[in-house]
């Protein structure tokens, strides 16, 4: 692997610092999307179920990103 791509992590960095923006942006609206089934159960339908697999996978994919990103910075900063 080229030695700048080990000591930069420009991506990593990058997926950190937009996943956190992201979440504080887009988490709260998320959440009351998933939400919404349980306080209007009268209104619950096929897209109240896509919207929450949706919401849910967003976040889910977000979080593990910004895991990945962080284990890679800090496994370079350490290492």
């Amino acid at each position: 692997m080229n030695q700048s791509k080990i000591e930069n992590p420009f991506w990593a960095w990058f997926v950190l610092i937009g996943g956190g923006i992201f979440l504080l942006k887009a988490a709260p609206g998320m959440l009351i999307t998933v939400a919404i089934p349980l306080w209007k159960p009268d209104e619950f339908s096929t897209f109240s179920i896509f919207y929450f697999v949706f919401a849910l996978g967003i976040l889910a994919l977000t979080i593990l990103g910004m895991k990945k990103a962080y284990s890679a910075i800090k496994g370079i900063s350490t290492g």
